[in-house]
């Protein structure tokens, strides 16, 4: 079973661009679930690490171990922009 799904309140401060991937990683069917994850991993917003940490937790494990990949892209953007050791 999928995480419980965040409140419309907390969807609607959400980005645009990543509100609907957000909610479909809820979505009872695994397929949306990982379609979603994957297009969070490419869009590589930070405000999409809270909900793919819950997705972690995810009942099926191709969904969490595509969700640790999708951290691991956001995690590389936020590197490359905000280095942690200067040159």
């Amino acid at each position: 079973m999928p995480a419980r799904k965040p409140t419309q309140k907390q969807l609607n401060e959400l980005p645009a661009q990543i509100r609907e991937h957000v909610e479909n990683l809820f979505h009872e069917n695994e397929w949306v679930r990982r379609n979603a994850v994957e297009a969070l991993g490419e869009i590589r917003h930070e405000k999409a690490i809270p909900p793919l940490t819950k997705a972690l937790k995810d009942e099926n494990e191709r969904v969490r171990s595509d969700t640790a990949t999708a951290l691991e892209e956001i995690g590389s953007k936020m590197l490359e922009k905000n280095p942690v050791f200067d040159e």
